[in-house]
């Protein structure tokens, strides 16, 4: 896992902000996702919620389409 992905999540997390795909610097699309879904499966794992629920697109201000294909997404929630 990206720990130091995992990281700034956490501190953008605690600051109550999002952060933005390029922010993070890991690229776009499935690289990205797959980083950003090893986060989100292991703190699922560990009972805490999607910590990558504040990872955005600029452009729509929502997480991209990956992250509402995530197992632990509840199916009544989905992408708007």
């Amino acid at each position: 896992m990206r720990q130091d992905i995992r990281n700034r999540l956490i501190e953008t997390a605690r600051a109550g902000e999002v952060i933005f795909y390029r922010e993070l610097g890991i690229g776009r699309g499935r690289a990205a996702g797959t980083i950003l879904e090893e986060i989100s499966d292991y703190e699922w794992n560990q009972g805490r919620p999607l910590l990558t629920a504040i990872v955005a697109n600029k452009a729509k201000g929502m997480p991209s389409p990956g992250f509402w294909q995530l197992s632990a997404i509840p199916p009544n929630l989905t992408e708007r």
